[in-house]
Order: C-alpha cells, then structure tokens, then sequence
C-alpha cells in the first residue's frame, strides 16, 4: 500500500529540493562497500552477552555543527551486528543537526560483547577540530525476541528528544537526510509546521545472494514516486503513545503508525504529515535476503526501471 494522492491519508506532499554535499544517486561506489558483502546480511555474535539492562554511552565527535540535540534516531537491530556498526557510521556524518541521541534496542540471541565499543562508530573526524557536538548512544538489550514493533515502541519511550526519526540498520542514507526531513517539524507557525514527515519512494537497491558485491539498482518510476516510504517516518514524539506502532506486527508496522495518526485526530488535532522529494537519495532502500520485505523481482515490476 501507498499514498498515491493527499486524499488518501490527508497526506501535503512537497516536492522541495535538497541539495546534499554527497547525494546516492552515483552510488555504484556503493557496491563495492564491504558492507555490501554477503556475510553482513546473515551474520550473528558468537560471545554471549546476558545483561538485560540498558546501557547508555555519551560519544564526544568533531562534527561542524551545533550541540542541541533536537532529535532521537529510533533503531532496531537483529543478528546484524556489523550492519549496526555501519549504520552508526553513517549517523556520525549527519550534518546540521547538532548531537544526535541513537536508540538502539537489539533482541539478538547473542548481544554485544562491550555495548560501549558501539561507540567507536559514532565518532568521526572533521576539518574544524575545534567544532564538537556530542552524540549520546542509548543501547538496550533484551534477552527476549521482539516483534519489530514493539522494539520501535521501546526506542520511542527511551527516546529523550522531542523529535524521533526511524533510520534501519541495512539501508543507505546521505549526510543530510536527518536535518531535511526535521526541518518541517521545527517550522515556527503551525499553519506550516509538520508533525511527520517521510519521504517519496525514489532509489531501490536490490542485492543477489550470490552476487552482493554488485548490487542493482532500481528507480521508482514517476507515479509511484509520489507514493511516500513508511519507513522513513520522523515524528514530534509528543504524538506518541497516542500514536504508536502495533507490538505484534514485523511487518508494515511503519504503515500502522500513520494509519493510526490518521484515525486519531479526535486526542489532539489531526497530525500534519509532509512527504518530502526523494530525488537526491537521502534514503536509498536496500533490499537482500534478510529484510523483512524480500517481495518478488523488480525487474518485472512495472512500478521501477534500471537505475
């Protein structure tokens, strides 16, 4: 399912144009990432790690921004411990959005063997070493498996900022994707504030088990750019728990979330949801053999073509 016209869930598209430092549209360099290789996509820790408790990390980088932190990045993880470590690696670029707070709820038989290594990704080195901000990782551990649901829910209620964004550990993101889908939801005047925001389908990744070192890439066709992608959601968090995703679903829980923004406009007032332009890749989907949404082949689905 998609929002294929603002009727359908009252949805304000806008196609503004946001011009990243390092856009994905060129992203064959991608594919010779090592991230991209097999045995990141079917991988789990050998040591065990028994504690239930939540850990939190405060990491110190060198990032040329401010330090308000405005925004929790929600991020579930399972049986992919090097995905989160590049996924983290990615958050440490994000730029004009000061110290980041990282949820991580991780449900994996085996958990880190040093929660606080994680924090070695958040860390990256910039020109201006007198500029720091802090990023704060929130890790939580739980011995038992969760519905992705429920985790996000979890994320949201450790989340300490007012503005949440959901950003998975196996997709690829530019430097600015945080920053231009938050812009909306600090607006000063509610007639153009945002209460979410996500983002148009734009640029698919798809990887063959046998061949992930030279993935394909797919590019939405114009009709069903203007479909949004759940998840890319980024909320004021003050919607939640009236607004939450459903604790049993694995599935388009991401869905859920807006369809249960949209039928409860009589708690507050109805959410307002932007759907931002895709088409510098601030969000690439990349899909492989453990995602949840394998789906069939996109070469022969007429919604892409070959990017």
């Amino acid at each position: 399912r998609c929002v294929l016209c603002a009727v359908a869930f009252g949805v304000v598209f806008q196609n503004t144009n946001h011009a990243a430092a390092t856009t994905l549209s060129a992203v064959a360099s991608v594919g010779r990432n090592p991230f991209l290789l097999p045995p990141l996509y079917n991988q789990r820790k050998d040591e065990t790690e028994t504690n239930d408790d939540t850990t939190t990390v405060t990491v110190t980088t060198n990032i040329n921004n401010n330090d308000t932190p405005l925004v929790s990045v929600m991020m579930v993880t399972y049986e992919r411990p090097r995905l989160l470590r590049h996924a983290l690696r990615q958050l440490a670029l994000q730029q004009n959005v000061g110290g980041l707070q990282v949820v991580v709820v991780d449900d994996s038989r085996d958990g880190p063997d040093d929660a606080t290594e994680l924090q070695d990704c958040l860390s990256v080195s910039n020109n201006d070493e007198n500029d720091t901000c802090q990023h704060t990782l929130v890790y939580h551990y739980s011995e038992t498996r969760m519905a992705i649901g429920a985790k996000r829910n979890k994320a949201v209620e450790l989340a300490s900022a007012p503005h949440v964004i959901q950003v998975d550990d196996d997709d690829l993101y530019s430097p600015h994707r945080i920053a231009y889908q938050l812009e909306p939801l600090l607006r000063s005047t509610l007639e153009n504030k945002a209460d979410i925001t996500m983002l148009q389908q734009h640029t698919w990744a798809c990887l063959d088990p046998s061949n992930n070192d030279h993935p394909q890439f797919y590019e939405a066709t114009e009709t069903f750019q203007q479909c949004c992608h759940y998840g890319t959601l980024c909320f004021a968090k003050h919607i939640y728990p009236t607004v939450r995703y459903p604790d049993d679903s694995s599935l388009g829980e991401d869905l859920a979330f807006v369809e249960c923004a949209e039928e409860s406009p009589t708690t507050f007032p109805s959410p307002k949801i932007v759907v931002l332009s895709n088409q510098d890749d601030h969000h690439v989907y990349v899909r492989h053999g453990g995602a949840t949404n394998v789906g069939h082949d996109l070469s022969r689905d007429s919604r892409f073509k070959p990017a």
